[in-house]
């Protein structure tokens, strides 16, 4: 009866004690404090990081459309005589705009705005350049109908131009036929302008860039989107001193 009674004894586990209970209840309700804690954290981390990305896509759709000025690429400049007392020279640049947003949009309108608070100049139809700009000089362009598609990425060469009061030395000059003659059977460029005669008859504002016996006109161009975005850049013309 007694070895029975000892075996009986050695296979039954030993009830655990009371403090041993208690350090396994606390652990466990431990546990079900903090996990939804840490669940709802890795879900605020989750959707921080799908909100930026999110935020990031956006931005990238987001129009955006990068406006400079190409002095590097040479336009045609036209003369006009209007009458005896007025005549006018188109002066014109080259323009690169980019489509910086991974969605196509389009140019519709550009404006030439000559100084701070004047009338923009609607240039009209968008004029394209066309061919390779670096094997022809000038430029060639071409008029278009509808806006000026940009794809996604996509950079054109748009040519805007605005006309101007010819000063009174280009005036005199033009009156002779042999100066006209000359003008008209060769291509003038703003550069070759810019070398010639002082295409206006007084420089911007005191304090503005002068460099020996030339100065720069201010102007700035301003392209207007399908969506009616506006993207301007900085325009400039140097021409001799008066």
């Amino acid at each position: 009866m007694a070895s029975e009674l000892l075996v009986f004894s050695m296979d039954k586990k030993p009830e655990k004690s009371i403090e041993e209970r208690i350090v396994k209840l606390e652990s466990k309700s431990a546990l079900h404090t903090w996990m939804p804690i840490l669940i709802s954290g890795a879900a605020l981390v989750v959707s921080i990081f799908a909100a930026e990305n999110s935020h990031d896509a956006n931005e990238f759709k987001k129009e955006r459309v990068y406006v400079r000025a190409a002095p590097d690429r040479q336009c045609e400049v036209n003369y006009q005589v209007v009458d005896e007392k007025t005549s006018y020279l188109w002066l014109c640049w080259v323009v690169e705009a980019t489509n910086l947003s991974e969605d196509k949009t389009g140019i519709r309108m550009a404006r030439v705005i000559p100084s701070e608070g004047a009338v923009p100049f609607d240039t009209g139809q968008i004029e394209v350049v066309t061919g390779n700009p670096d094997q022809v000089m000038p430029i060639r362009t071409q008029k278009i109908e509808h806006p000026l598609k940009l794809e996604a990425r996509e950079a054109q060469l748009i040519v805007v131009r605005m006309p101007v009061q010819a000063s009174s030395q280009i005036r005199l000059t033009m009156t002779t036929k042999v100066m006209r003659e000359i003008v008209s059977s060769h291509t003038l460029t703003m550069r070759a302008l810019s070398n010639m005669f002082p295409v206006f008859d007084k420089c911007d504002a005191p304090g503005d860039d002068s460099n020996g016996q030339f100065c720069t006109k201010h102007f700035r161009v301003v392209l207007t989107t399908i969506q009616n975005g506006a993207y301007d850049s900085e325009l400039l013309f140097r021409q001799r001193v008066p």
